[in-house]
């Protein structure tokens, strides 16, 4: 197998590298739906302290291109990386209810 340094993006997903893993152990979990993701900004904005910054999200995510808006906004303000921790620990929630749904033969 090839040093992780000598890889290209080409070899990232070739079959040497998956060779040795037994496929029928992997569980699969689908993507957010673009309504989940929805919920996830909308409770991050619930849960800003009253002021500018909530008030310009919440007319971001009730407007036209409420994931646009909401980037745009998020993205040069003071509350950055606190949506990008609030967003990995609900990805995370997420991953880990739908392992233990599938886990549970309910998948």
């Amino acid at each position: 197998m090839k040093k992780e340094e000598e890889m290209t993006d080409t070899d990232t997903y070739s079959d040497e590298i998956f060779s040795f893993r037994k496929w029928k152990d992997f569980i699969t979990i689908e993507p957010l739906e673009s309504s989940e993701a929805y919920r996830i900004m909308e409770y991050f904005v619930d849960n800003l302290p009253k002021g500018h910054a909530k008030n310009i999200l919440n007319n971001a995510i009730n407007g036209k291109k409420p994931f646009a808006n909401f980037n745009n906004f998020i993205h040069q303000s003071e509350y950055r990386e606190l949506w990008f921790e609030f967003k990995d620990r609900m990805y995370e929630k997420y991953v880990i209810d739908s392992y233990l749904y599938k886990i549970t033969d309910k998948g």
